[in-house]
């Protein structure tokens, strides 16, 4: 299995979201659009949810911020990923 850590840009702000997922990307993406438009989702309180609802999707764009190699333990993938999305959510002070 392998893991994306990404971030979400808003093309006028430039404020973003860094997020991880050990699915597809694009599946991730698609489950914050669908978090977007039902508001009875569990991803109801991140602030990307509403920003994508107030704004439109097409008001931001993705960027792969890392790409894991395949992993096997689950565990080490997610420990990974998790200090990846640390260290992106600092850099770009998201």
């Amino acid at each position: 299995m392998k893991g994306v850590v990404y971030r979400l840009v808003n093309k006028q702000t430039g404020q973003s979201y860094v997020g991880k997922t050990r699915q597809s990307l694009e599946t991730r993406i698609r489950r914050h659009q669908h978090s977007a438009k039902h508001k009875d989702t569990k991803n109801e309180g991140q602030p990307i949810v509403h920003a994508i609802r107030d704004l439109g999707f097409e008001s931001f764009y993705v960027e792969v911020l890392y790409e894991s190699e395949e992993f096997e333990d689950k565990k080490a993938l997610d420990d990974l990923l998790n200090e990846k999305e640390i260290y992106f959510i600092e850099k770009y002070d998201s």
